[in-house]
């Protein structure tokens, strides 16, 4: 910048206007956390320190990043005053609106009873309007343009899909119905499998054949295809892992404040489990539901959700006053938009599932298109069995997972492109850590991956110091949401009790703090012979939670040795040419030993939570699904190589999202439809 810009930038009025408001919002905001901290409950003033939040956002989308208005500002300051209160009014106008459509999908209130209006969450929904509107104007604001033109890009090249989908419905039609004449599964089951099981194959044949398809989008309709059977074909209970204290959260955020829940949301969330393979026994007793045992299930749900049988829960849920609740906005999504459209209680259940595909299935897409290199090996592990069925239920999981990836992916593109990254680059990077990981802070030493950025792409060591302080910042401010809470309480705070009457964390904490070197070696012991062993591993990334996994039948062996080696041969022959630099032993090293902090973390908050005191052998509660957040980055780095196969690129791409899909739907045959829903 040339010294008389400098000089002209320092006498303009309207720059030391964005300062001195921006730096007044900012003491407003520290104002208001307190009055948070201090009155969350009773004063409501967590709408005020939204609001106060996101004028941060929105002054430095309108001011600091946006020449025009500057410009414009230091001839007139007025016209910064029009454009604020204009834009402040809209966006109120859009928080009543959104306030509107809720009560209009409420089953107990009506949008036309004054009383009904909840001011509180008129203010919330200005709020979340500053988040869309303040991030749209930073990340995109200079180039709308090139960006529409790329999602009408991404759109167009969906239409060499249409034959795929017509062969798949024929395809549907015809095996569907063999099917359930001869193998006894439910016709609308068999349907929905075959539909999804072609529509798959067809997508990946239409992208091997050189379309314009890409691999992204390929990606997507696997996805979305093998996920959409799971979550629409199982019947209304809680399928997935937790699925019913999820589900509860997901409601609870789709109202923001006194939500609503009929009959049907209480017998969706007190279903119990089963002492077999299945979470819910059938209407005739047993595991298996027939179409008549789905339909009679479903009919009985869709008639309780009735306004006569509501219990509204005044205030914010619990989950709404802390960070986790960032995990359950797809699904809430999908639920407030299923009440919008008064769509049947059952069908309410599946749009709320999807919408969690749905992100998930977004997000790793996008994170597929970001990075140059290692395509194919974020497109496998988004793939595995165990991913698709986590992201077709109600969890948080698949927020952290696929923002992991996302995190995963804009490293990789910094480290291949070596090129100065832009401020805009930096705090996006920053921000998916901090979604990623605000509904599971345990994971936050992945952080440690910000540091395998090159110092070329730095302005200079200022610029570089400055953004790693902001990312010790970020896992500073995570640590101490997983860690205070725990160390405070002595552990009591972290007890579950389903872990069994002999748990009690406080005495694991004790134990653990007494006999350090003890319990590093029950910690080593259970992870190198059980937790990571592969045989238990390739089961584990095929297990269906209370569906159980591949390893209790015949084929058990065989699959997970079949799924490691395939992953093996796709992740070591992942090599996209000269884009592909490589990685360094050191930086290979710092990815290991930020994925074994990560992995020691989860299964110490584990052993503290559910396992009885000093507890030997098998650790209870650690599960291979947690393993998922960290494999994009272990397999994209610390198994990089440089061997490339003398086959087309598009082909050794088929290869992975074939062996995916065959494993899914293999899965999905032999452990839902066969034995849950025939």
């Amino acid at each position: 910048m040339s010294e008389a810009k400098l000089a002209m930038n320092k006498k303009d009025p309207g720059r030391a206007l964005c300062v001195a408001f921006g730096t007044i919002v900012v003491l407003s905001c520290l104002a208001g956390l307190f009055v948070a901290y201090r009155f969350f409950r009773g004063t409501g003033a967590a709408a005020a320190i939204f609001v106060l939040a996101m004028l941060v956002l929105f002054v430095g989308a309108e001011f600091a990043e946006r020449d025009r208005v500057l410009r414009k500002a230091g001839r007139d300051v007025r016209f910064v005053a029009r454009l604020l209160c204009k834009d402040l009014a809209v966006l109120l106008a859009l928080a009543f609106v959104l306030e509107f459509l809720t009560l209009v999908g409420s089953p107990a209130s009506s949008a036309l009873s004054p009383h009904a209006w909840k001011l509180k969450r008129v203010v919330i929904f200005w709020g979340i309007s500053f988040i869309a509107f303040g991030g749209i104007s930073y990340f995109f604001g200079d180039d709308r343009k090139r960006w529409g033109r790329r999602l009408s890009l991404f759109v167009w090249q969906l239409r060499a899909l249409a034959l795929p989908a017509l062969v798949a419905l024929a395809f549907a039609v015809v095996f569907g119905l063999a099917a359930a004449a001869f193998a006894r599964i439910s016709l609308p089951v068999a349907f929905l499998f075959f539909f999804a099981l072609a529509f798959s194959v067809g997508a990946i044949v239409a992208y091997v054949r050189g379309s314009e398809l890409s691999l992204e989008a390929a990606f997507l309709a696997v996805l979305l295809s093998s996920g959409l059977f799971m979550a629409a074909a199982i019947p209304g209970f809680h399928a997935g892992l937790d699925e019913q204290i999820h589900y509860r959260h997901s409601v609870e955020l789709s109202y923001i404040v006194d939500s609503e829940h009929t009959l049907a949301d209480r017998v969706y969330e007190m279903s119990s489990k089963g002492e077999g393979r299945i979470i819910n026994l059938a209407p005739n007793g047993s595991m298996q539901w027939s179409a008549d045992d789905i339909a009679t299930y479903s009919g009985g749900l869709d008639a309780n959700d009735s306004f006569d049988t509501v219990t509204v829960e005044p205030g914010y849920g619990p989950e709404l006053l802390v960070i986790n609740a960032f995990g359950y906005v797809p699904s809430a999504c999908g639920l407030w938009l299923g009440r919008l459209l008064h769509l049947p209680f059952s069908a309410v259940i599946v749009l709320g599932r999807f919408f969690n595909l749905l992100f998930y299935g977004i997000v790793c897409a996008i994170a597929i298109w970001v990075t140059p290199i290692k395509k194919r090996t974020l497109a496998l592990v988004s793939l595995l069995p165990l991913s698709i069925f986590t992201a077709s239920f109600y969890s948080y999981d698949p927020w952290l997972t696929s923002l992991m990836f996302l995190a995963t992916a804009m490293v990789l593109r910094a480290r291949s492109e070596r090129a100065v990254l832009s401020t805009r680059f930096k705090v996006a990077l920053l921000l998916v850590f901090f979604l990623g990981l605000a509904p599971k802070a345990v994971y936050f030493p992945l952080m440690g991956l910000v540091f395998l950025i090159p110092r070329e792409c730095f302005r200079s060591t200022r610029d570089r110091v400055r953004f790693i302080l902001c990312a010790s910042a970020v896992v500073a401010f995570m640590a101490a949401s997983f860690a205070l809470p725990m160390l405070v309480t002595n552990g009591g705070s972290v007890t579950d009790t389903r872990g069994g009457s002999d748990v009690n964390a406080s005495g694991q904490v004790a134990f653990i703090l007494q006999d350090v070197p003890r319990y590093l070696g029950i910690f080593g012991n259970y992870v190198v012979t059980d937790y990571v062993e592969p045989v238990n591993l390739g089961s584990g990334l095929l297990w269906y939670g209370y569906y159980q996994g591949m390893s209790r039948l015949s084929i058990g062996l065989f699959a997970a040795c079949a799924i490691l080696v395939s992953m093996l041969f796709v992740v070591l022959t992942d090599y996209a040419g000269e884009e592909d630099r490589g990685v360094s032993i050191g930086a290979r090293l710092w990815t290991l030993f930020c994925v074994v902090i990560t992995v020691f973390l989860i299964v110490t908050a584990l052993y503290v939570s559910f396992n009885p005191v000093g507890a030997t052998g098998r650790i209870e509660g650690v599960q291979r699904r947690y393993l998922l957040p960290v494999m994009g980055c272990l397999l994209a780095l610390v198994l990089s190589t440089r061997i490339r196969l003398p086959f087309s690129q598009r082909g050794m791409d088929a290869f992975a999202l074939s062996v995916c899909t065959a494993f899914a739907f293999l899965c999905s045959w032999l452990l839902i439809a066969v034995n849950v829903l025939a």
